[in-house]
């Protein structure tokens, strides 16, 4: 349920911070619960999302440098920067 609901959040939606939301109260749940299982194989797919959005920042990134979609490379830098923290922090 909650990989679902994240895929649709991070991808569908194009919404990672509340992906990360559902993640963080999905492992409430099933540390609750006891669930280890379940919960270890949610933070892999929070990894993998986390390591899908700093791939998908990093072709932002080079389509900003080449004029290609009208944002400026700072925000997009700043988007990296936070993909990256993630990541570490899932990891």
């Amino acid at each position: 349920m909650y990989k679902t609901y994240t895929e649709f959040e991070a991808n569908t939606a194009d919404n990672i911070d509340g992906a990360r939301k559902v993640y963080e109260r999905g492992l409430g749940v099933f540390k609750d619960a006891q669930q280890n299982e379940q919960r270890a194989m949610l933070f892999e797919y929070w990894l993998k999302t986390e390591k899908q959005n700093l791939r998908k920042q990093n072709e932002l990134l080079e389509q900003a440098k080449n004029g290609e979609v009208d944002l400026a490379v700072e925000d997009v830098e700043l988007g990296i920067e936070d993909a990256e923290e993630w990541v570490e922090k899932v990891k």
